[in-house]
């Protein structure tokens, strides 16, 4: 199951990276992607967190945590 929801958030993943090239004066993808990329992170770190030792939970959580942190910024620069 939750190798079949990681794929179909990396082919959406990967599709926004593809039309932001496309569409290089589009802002607003970035705030998506990084979303998209936050959601990722939690898949993995979710299918990963009992065989993973602590460090590596806890570069986790970082990721995760600046992945969103960035997609809100993104975001609010993409509104003003």
């Amino acid at each position: 199951m939750v190798t079949v929801i990681l794929f179909l958030v990396l082919v959406i993943y990967i599709i926004l990276l593809i039309v932001k090239y496309k569409n290089k004066s589009n802002t607003n993808m970035n705030w998506i992607i990084q979303f998209v990329q936050g959601i990722i992170w939690c898949v993995l770190a979710a299918d990963n967190w009992h065989h993973s030792h602590i460090a590596v939970q806890i570069g986790y959580i970082v990721i995760i945590l600046l992945s969103f942190i960035t997609g809100i910024q993104e975001f609010i620069k993409c509104k003003k």
